[in-house]
């Protein structure tokens, strides 16, 4: 019994630890919340429908089979007041027949008075229906052809008129974003227009400005405008603040962010992408939500990037993306797969309790400043094969559940992979250390063959009730130098131009 009593112990405590880190990737992935209403199609609009051509006959026909069972009801009745042999009742039987024909004629012209005044009002709908879609053509054309003028009023109110025409008519919104897409996506050289009371600027900002009202989530779903693409791709856009908005298949290929962009708690559905993007300020993604494949490759990050909270439902690519500032991805969920091959950190780069469902990809990365993974969770494959950690790098008390791979990973700062646990198989071939006691209390489930070890580092096992722990020490100093040709060879990085 006293020997089991570790075992157990340990045991409950793996166990509180996984129910522990299971509430929390809960808690920060708020998919799906308040979706389902906003992505609803656009009410049709009533129109009235044609009269088939038949209706007519038929319609003639039944007033006559109407005004006959009229005329023998009344003639029935008056055949059974009759009194054979008295001719002064058969005269009152004559003039009560011709009173039948009378009142029944009299009916027949109420019916067809009847169905001409619906046939009229059918006839008047129409007329209306079309003299306002007539209306609703011609103020579209009239905003666009605005939108192409030279006086910068006179374009600010085309926005405003297509801004009305989606207001009044719910299954025109899908249109006007459209229309105010294609806007700012015409070429604009911030040096033609400089100062910020720039007319052109302003038309832009109010552009701009309808799009981040018209997509706030917290509108409802009668004031939200549904859409089913928002294509944004080469646009030139100002500050822009999108915060807390539902996008669906937005395009930002080759957009300039010029100023802070904000996506602070939205959520994309529909593959989003950002290739090839520029933010020239500061980019905040935090508690934002992609619940589609998300492409960041080629995107330019010139300030501090956030994307701390964040939930990747899909694959998130940032495939040599160039990170100029700091960028946060603390707490962020990535639910499938994340790409970040040839990625540059060129400063600190945080992914504290960050969650990685699926393969994780870091080969040939190159973090210029501090890289912190501590407390990660990597549910699938991670990949580092000949990244390089340029300055300190803290991958602490992190778990590597499946395959771990660091072949020919350049660590040339301090570094330490304190209290993490490896589950699956760990690789660490041709990787170039430079700070001892990096694997101090560090877990292997699997031990790991000699040709998994960097070089000149050993394996000493430490006693455990209930898993494999090692600790890698340093070797002995050579006694002599070096050679110059065993030494490892740097990992040649390249900065995209």
């Amino acid at each position: 019994m006293p020997l089991l009593k570790p075992a157990i112990e340990s045991l409950l405590d793996d166990a509180k630890t996984s129910i522990d880190d299971r509430l929390r990737s809960l808690k920060r992935v708020p998919f799906r919340l308040r979706l389902k209403r906003l992505e609803r199609a656009p009410r049709t609009p009533w129109r009235p429908r044609q009269i088939p051509t038949r209706i007519l006959p038929i319609a003639l026909v039944l007033i006559a089979v109407a005004a006959w069972i009229y005329y023998r009801v009344q003639a029935g009745q008056i055949e059974a007041a009759r009194i054979p042999g008295d001719a002064q009742a058969e005269l009152e039987v004559t003039k009560m027949r011709l009173d039948a024909i009378r009142s029944t004629l009299t009916v027949a012209a109420g019916l067809g008075g009847a169905a001409a005044l619906v046939l009229g009002f059918r006839k008047q709908q129409h007329e209306e229906f079309h003299t306002t879609q007539q209306r609703i053509m011609d103020l579209r054309v009239h905003a666009v052809e605005q939108l192409t003028s030279e006086n910068a009023t006179v374009r600010k109110n085309g926005l405003l008129t297509l801004e009305r025409l989606g207001e009044q008519h719910e299954e025109l919104r899908s249109s006007v974003l459209d229309e105010i897409c294609t806007y700012l996506r015409q070429p604009f050289d911030p040096d033609d227009h400089p100062g910020s009371t720039d007319p052109e600027r302003e038309v832009r900002r109010k552009a701009q400005e309808i799009l981040q009202r018209k997509l706030k989530r917290t509108l409802g779903p009668r004031e939200y405008w549904s859409h089913d693409r928002l294509d944004l791709s080469g646009a030139h856009l100002e500050r822009v603040d999108f915060g807390d908005c539902h996008l669906v298949a937005a395009n930002f290929f080759s957009a300039v962010f010029a100023g802070d962009a904000s996506f602070i708690e939205s959520s994309f559905n529909g593959y989003t992408t950002f290739l090839a993007t520029k933010f020239e300020g500061s980019a905040e993604f935090n508690h934002s939500t992609f619940l589609s494949g998300a492409d960041f490759k080629f995107a330019e990050f010139g300030d501090i990037a956030f994307f701390s909270r964040a939930g990747f439902g899909s694959a998130a690519e940032f495939q040599h993306a160039i990170f100029r500032s700091p960028v946060d991805f603390e707490q962020t969920s990535f639910l499938s797969e994340f790409n970040a091959h040839g990625t540059r950190f060129n400063a600190d780069t945080g992914f504290e309790h960050a969650l990685f469902r699926e393969r994780a990809a870091f080969h040939e990365v190159v973090f210029s400043g501090t890289a912190a993974f501590e407390f990660t969770k990597f549910r699938g494959d991670a990949r580092f094969d000949a990244t390089v950690f340029e300055r300190r790098a803290t991958i602490l008390s992190s778990t590597f559940e499946k395959d771990a791979h660091f072949q020919g990973t350049d660590f040339r700062g301090p570094t330490t992979f304190w209290g993490s646990t490896f589950n699956g198989d760990a690789n660490f071939e041709g990787t170039a250390l430079h700070e001892p006691d990096i694997f101090d209390l560090v877990s292997f489930w699997r031990p790991l063959n000699p040709s998994q070890l960097p070089t000149g580092w050993n394996l000493e096992k430490l006693p455990s009730p209930s898993r494999y722990r090692y600790l890698v020490r340093e070797p002995e100093p050579a006694a002599g130098p070096v050679p110059a040709a065993d030494q490892p060879e740097p990992v040649a990085t390249r900065e995209r131009g």
